[in-house]
């Protein structure tokens, strides 16, 4: 019995650690797109997610202690400024992402009825293509902790990429507005005089 204890302690201990592995991404705030992938390993030891789920995972280099770990893109927007950040499904057309924040969910992107007619990894082009679903999410000052996995796709199997991108901008003060409200009203008034 006490070996049945200790051999389920370690097998718990190694369980935990193997599924508690992940890929820390500082995300900067650049407009690039950082590709992600989704594949549930189901080709085989070795394809995809160590975790044997759906979530964004780093494929980068199969070499890597990190291949098949899940993703977590981290940033800060610091104060009086906003960011927007923006994901789109790359691959076959018609897969939608879940979003998270600190493991809560922040939305899905949008609604495609395509059942993989297209296929591309141009992300720009796949922005603008309603055949691939994409959202942009506006945020606030604060640090964010992003992940993602795959929320519904057309294909047969769980295996597809996206990307997102980052971009912040400052936040314009009411002074602001108010010192340009004021001089648009003065530049009518001495074009009215004229």
């Amino acid at each position: 019995m006490k070996l049945l204890s200790k051999s389920l302690i370690v097998m718990l201990l190694v369980s935990a650690s193997y599924h508690a592995q992940a890929t820390n991404i500082t995300l900067l705030a650049d407009g690039v797109w950082n590709e992600l992938n989704i594949n549930d390993g189901s080709d085989g030891p070795g394809t995809g997610a160590l975790s044997g789920g759906v979530e964004w995972i780093d494929m980068t280099d199969s070499n890597s202690p990190n291949f098949g770990t899940a993703l977590t893109y981290q940033f800060t927007i610091s104060s009086g400024f906003t960011g927007t950040l923006t994901v789109v499904d790359g691959a076959a057309a018609g897969d939608i992402f879940d979003v998270k924040n600190n493991g809560i969910s922040i939305g899905q992107t949008s609604f495609t009825s395509v059942i993989g007619a297209n296929y591309s990894n141009d992300f720009d082009a796949n922005l603008i293509n309603s055949d691939y679903s994409s959202r942009t999410f506006t945020l606030g000052a604060g640090t964010y902790n992003i992940t993602g996995s795959l929320f519904s796709t057309t294909q047969a199997f769980n295996a597809t990429n996206g990307a997102l991108k980052l971009e912040v901008a400052a936040v314009p003060e009411p002074e602001t507005f108010a010192l340009m409200l004021a001089g648009l009203g003065l530049l009518a008034t001495k074009r009215r005089r004229t």
